[in-house]
């Protein structure tokens, strides 16, 4: 218990919880979005395979935390000033 509350504190584990939201909206559209793009750039990625799923989770961290920065915590803090207001 005191143990796992130690191991879901640190930081990176915090941050992939803050985009967790964004990781799952994201995660299905990074392939078919990123996979022609790469493979455009002369990039060719072994379907299935470590460096395919290291690259589209890169990619998917990298949309999610800027949609987090961009939208979600802006949004979320608009949410804050009409809760105040009403």
């Amino acid at each position: 218990s005191n143990f796992s509350a130690r191991v879901l504190s640190v930081a990176p584990l915090r941050g992939l919880g803050r985009i967790s939201y964004g990781v799952y909206v994201y995660h299905l559209l990074v392939p078919g979005v990123f996979g022609p793009a790469l493979k455009a750039c002369g990039l060719m990625l072994a379907p299935k395979g470590v460096a395919e799923c290291l690259v589209y989770s890169a990619i998917t961290i990298g949309i999610a935390s800027l949609s987090w920065k961009c939208l979600e915590h802006p949004i979320k803090s608009l949410g804050h000033r009409f809760a105040e207001s009403l």
